[in-house]
């Protein structure tokens, strides 16, 4: 598949869910054809295992969530025509803007709820895009940046 434009809007969406007392979200980014380019799916971790990182970053949050409760990412996927242009950040930096500003809880990589993490997921943790509007710790973080709508575009 070849590669898009260098510069082109691409679209991202937060669709919030229910399922009984449970809350996530889906976050899709969509290029100027409404293709999807990514996804991310956020859902409850009420036992996460990274104590130290949520220890770190709760301290952010008012009021602090319960010990251990946080949403985590399930799933996170970009296609690869359009990986390394900053469309998996923006992903994630939408999902962690929800998860502290919608839900009051921190954003926790899978790994911390018992899966595993990929190294590209891991790469967007660590990167510094994502540290500019986010307090990042290991791999925890809450929005430190500007409120963000749940339909935004911007050019990538």
């Amino acid at each position: 598949m070849p590669r898009p434009p260098p510069i082109q809007p691409v679209t991202l969406t937060v669709t919030p869910w229910t399922a009984g007392t449970r809350r996530g979200a889906t976050i899709e980014a969509r290029d100027a054809a409404s293709t999807r380019i990514g996804r991310l799916h956020v859902e409850p971790c009420l036992h996460a295992d990274c104590a130290d990182d949520l220890a770190a970053v709760a301290r952010h949050l008012a009021p602090a969530p319960p010990p251990g409760q946080a949403l985590a990412v399930t799933l996170a996927d970009v296609r690869p025509a359009w990986t390394g242009r900053g469309v998996g950040v923006e992903l994630y930096a939408t999902a962690i803007w929800w998860a502290t500003r919608r839900a009051g809880l921190p954003l926790v990589a899978d790994a911390c709820c018992g899966s595993v993490t990929s190294p590209e997921a891991r790469r967007v943790w660590r990167s510094v895009r994502l540290a500019k509007v986010a307090f990042v710790h290991g791999l925890a973080a809450v929005w430190l940046g500007p409120d963000l709508r749940a339909s935004r575009t911007m050019v990538l």
